[in-house]
């Protein structure tokens, strides 16, 4: 076929490339990208992006390809990145941290770009290419106070004791009612969810959506994001000891935690004839998120 006749039939080209994209998906087997926050910094501050790369043996990461540490910008500088690797049988697991830093602030330019990177990996004999895409945070300048006062302030009046006893019970109703707030939902100023409470809000939406494979895997991972958040690592159903250990508060529901990742780790290593068939229900994940976040929050 002539590339005249290939120009007129588009369907040919995705036809030609089927067989390619095929072999981009069956190579790389996971490919999540946690991005920063995207506000709420100011110079100074650090932020990460996490990648979670999945690579049918017997490809490898080029740690090369990885970005080197130093300027990458006006306004960022780039740490060396953090890389933990995981053997499976049949895969190899990456885990990669990439650490930014704010060391220079525009008033007009508040809006950062943090810049993409190319991951590349291969065999040894053809090399492909991972694309982790450009985001931006937003940085607001610390303004220094502009006053040339420099007196003391004045002693606010007494209040006449009547109002006084008044305004201090009032005073501790609202501050009772803060901390309850605080000991629930976490503090509203810094944005900062708990794991498990994110984890939970996730499993409550999915309820409302069809219990497919796609949506059960998400659910697996939603709860797997939370025990790495507070642990500072991936947890393999080999590290559970370490777990308990660290964060003895979880021992009460040490059962239901390892029969969770004994599942987990079946169900995404190994081959399954029915995928339609579920050892969770979504009402089974959202109590154990549930049962965590009571414990990450002191209730339990």
């Amino acid at each position: 076929m002539t590339t005249a006749r290939l120009l007129k039939k588009p369907w040919s080209f995705a036809f030609l490339l089927a067989p390619w994209l095929a072999m981009a998906q069956v190579n790389v087997q996971r490919l999540d990208i946690e991005q920063p926050r995207s506000f709420g910094y100011q110079i100074g501050d650090k932020f990460e992006r996490f990648i979670f790369l999945q690579l049918r043996k017997p490809l490898e990461l080029h740690l090369s390809s990885l970005p080197a540490s130093g300027r990458i910008s006006d306004w960022l500088t780039f740490e060396e990145p953090i890389i933990a690797r995981n053997e499976f049988t049949t895969s190899t697991q990456y885990e990669i941290q990439l650490t930014y830093q704010i060391v220079n602030i525009d008033p007009a330019i508040q809006d950062i770009a943090v810049p993409h990177h190319d991951f590349l990996y291969g065999d040894g004999e053809k090399v492909f290419k991972a694309l982790i895409p450009a985001t931006r945070v937003n940085a607001s300048v610390v303004r220094a106070s502009t006053t040339t006062d420099i007196r003391p302030d004045a002693h606010p009046t007494l209040l006449p004791q009547d109002y006084f006893n008044s305004a201090l019970f009032g005073a501790l109703l609202i501050t009772s009612l803060f901390a309850l707030t605080h000991l629930h939902f976490g503090s509203p100023s810094s944005g900062y969810v708990r794991p498990f409470r994110r984890a939970h809000r996730s499993l409550v939406k999915l309820q409302r959506q069809p219990w497919n494979d796609e949506n059960y895997r998400h659910a697996l991972q939603d709860i797997h994001q939370a025990f790495n958040e507070i642990t500072g690592k991936i947890v393999f159903v080999e590290m559970l000891d370490e777990l308990f250990d660290s964060h003895p508060e979880f021992v009460p529901i040490r059962q239901a935690i390892s029969d969770f990742f004994v599942h987990s780790q079946d169900h995404f290593f190994h081959a399954h004839n029915d995928a339609k068939t579920f050892h969770y229900s979504c009402g089974d994940l959202t109590k154990l998120a549930q049962n965590c976040h009571d414990i990450e929050r002191g209730l339990a």
